[in-house]
């Protein structure tokens, strides 16, 4: 499991990975210019013929999409690809955090900056099946996650910066210790952290987008 090389890589080249082609493959177009291959004329479609696509799209990429989640699983618990894996995971996130960004729904031009809305989506239900089994309601499992990741400093995890997002509630003075804190977090925090970042530069930035 590599990342893509080159001091000037951008989020985009994930893609071209080994692993980025496997999230690549999408009903979705990769590049803006391409068109979509599903419902690019919907107001003209009846209800039927909606129905119809809905299921001959989505049948085929549930499948796809199962067995990817099942690929991804079988690397986090390979002692030998773990590390490597969540690190290719965590870096792809921040290099691609830009497409979250305001600024970049308004310059068609970022699209060839990061990667696909297809492999977003398909990254985020990756980790959302990791996150599934200490994810349910009143699970115990998720007393495990430990919230000072969010601030840490620590160079050890696997997804950076995010200490440099805005908080909420700045209290500089009492948390310099725990930002320097080389603690070493567990894979559940991690997964955690990573499905938050995931969701929000995939489901939650294309809903924004619908509502304008």
């Amino acid at each position: 499991v590599q990342n893509p090389r080159g001091a000037a890589t951008n989020g985009r080249a994930y893609e071209d990975t080994l692993v980025g082609s496997l999230l690549s493959k999408s009903c979705l177009p990769s590049q803006p210019e391409k068109p979509y291959l599903f419902f690019e004329k919907p107001k003209v479609m009846s209800e039927r013929d909606v129905e119809l696509t809905a299921n001959s799209m989505w049948q085929p990429m549930r499948a796809y999409q199962q067995n990817l989640s099942s690929l991804f699983l079988a690397f986090v618990k390979n002692a030998d690809v773990r590390n490597d894996i969540l690190k290719w995971i965590g870096d792809c996130l921040v290099e691609n955090r830009g497409k979250n960004k305001e600024w970049s729904s308004h310059n068609p031009l970022t699209a060839y900056l990061f990667v696909s809305d297809g492999f977003l989506l398909n990254l985020n239900l990756v980790l959302l099946n990791l996150a599934r089994p200490f994810a349910e309601p009143y699970s115990p499992k998720l007393l495990k996650i430990n919230p000072i990741y969010a601030i840490t400093q620590n160079e050890n995890v696997h997804l950076r910066d995010l200490h440099k997002d805005t908080p909420m509630i700045v209290r500089n003075d009492e948390n310099v210790k725990e930002k320097n804190d080389q603690t070493a977090f567990n894979f559940i925090t991690e997964i955690f952290f990573m499905s938050h970042l995931s969701y929000t530069s995939s489901v939650y930035r294309l809903h924004r987008m619908l509502l304008k």
